[in-house]
């Protein structure tokens, strides 16, 4: 009763609170395996302790006996052990196919760990950061790594699945609380492997499929072609406010509408651009962001083949055009000292998205 008791309640000394279907059964196991251990510890301490004294040698020429074979203490020590293993054994089966088995009406989302960020996407086509679900409704993660070995670790579910580059895994699981929890890696996969963090949103009975349907709908796809020139040349709040005076019918996106390079360092941190790019000219994984706009605008970028950006220009290709492939392709030119690490981000990041970032790397450059 006590192992169920903590198995199911709100806040437990080792645990943080159950959150799925198969936390409670995982609790459980592990709190029987735990009190057992304590007990067994215990005995172990309480024998010695008396074997101890009782057959303390009273006299330094006091002889003892010789030691023997009791086959009845061999079986003891070899039959309770073997009982307790296999009762172990036999409870974690459940709890392992629980994990793995497909279930009906699940929701299907794709998991890519990639240095040092996840992508989530969703049946929408919907790339995203953060994993939302909706809570009592089955899931199937399908898990996968573009570089090096990653591992999906989300405590609150007691879920855990490595994330290996080749090869496709998934789990299985029932969100049964409302609430935000974090994931995170749990397996070392660089430098900057403890910043592989994301954040998981159980939303309550509806709640996911609202919010799918406004995280899909970005202000820049509303946007026509002149609306979106218009856009790009906006630069103070003040500019913003004009703008929206000018197309009304905008004013539902109002919250959401910033100007192109509010808009590209929002999208630094959501992409996961700041994991290995700063903005302060501090060397990471990646080229800094800091000075950029204006070394790609006069060509001085060094690749790893020994040529330089500018050698690329032509009137097909511009600076803005290899911010572009930079970011879409990442492979096609690897600047010099760095590694190809970066994972393609087309289809991800629009070509409008680009350009936001683009404008945030000039305020970079100018120092605002």
């Amino acid at each position: 009763m006590l192992m169920s008791w903590l198995a199911q309640s709100g806040s437990t000394l080792w645990m943080p609170p159950p959150a799925s279907d198969i936390a409670g059964p995982v609790d459980w196991l592990f709190y029987f395996i735990l009190y057992t251990s304590y007990f067994f510890l215990a005995l172990i301490i309480a024998l010695m302790v008396f074997f101890a004294i009782k057959y303390r040698r009273r006299d330094p020429r006091e002889m003892g006996s010789g030691p023997t074979h009791g086959m009845v203490l061999e079986l003891t020590w070899t039959i309770i052990p073997l009982i307790i293993v296999m009762f172990i054994f036999f409870n974690a089966i459940p709890d392992y196919y629980l994990s793995e088995g497909d279930r009906t009406n699940q929701l299907e989302i794709n998991v890519t760990g990639s240095k040092w960020q996840w992508d989530f996407q969703y049946d929408n086509n919907l790339h995203h950061g953060e994993l939302h679900l909706p809570v009592n409704r089955p899931i199937r993660l399908n898990i996968n790594s573009t570089d090096v070995v990653h591992s999906v670790y989300i405590p609150a579910f007691r879920a855990k699945k490595d994330a290996v580059p080749g090869r496709s895994n998934y789990m299985t699981f029932t969100p049964t609380r409302v609430g935000t929890y974090p994931l995170l890696c749990a397996e070392f996969c660089g430098t900057q492997h403890s910043d592989m963090l994301a954040k998981v949103v159980v939303h309550p009975k509806g709640g996911y499929e609202k919010w799918l349907a406004e995280a899909a709908r970005s202000f820049l796809s509303e946007l026509d072609e002149t609306q979106y020139e218009q856009w790009k040349l906006l630069v103070t709040p003040e500019d913003l406010d004009n703008f929206l005076a000018q197309y009304p019918e905008l004013e539902e996106f109002e919250d959401k509408l910033t100007t192109p390079a509010m808009y590209g360092e929002e999208l630094y941190t959501k992409a996961g651009c700041n994991q290995c790019h700063s903005i302060d000219g501090t060397s990471n994984t990646g080229p800094t962001f800091k000075g950029m706009y204006g070394r790609t605008i006069r060509g001085e970028t060094v690749f790893k083949d020994d040529t330089k950006l500018e050698t690329y220009f032509n009137a097909d290709y511009a600076a803005e055009n290899y911010f572009l492939e930079s970011i879409h392709e990442p492979g096609a030119k690897v600047v010099k000292g760095m590694k190809d690490t970066m994972p393609a981000q087309k289809g991800k990041i629009s070509e409008q998205e680009v350009g936001a970032l683009i404008a945030f790397f000039k305020t970079l450059e100018s120092g605002q």
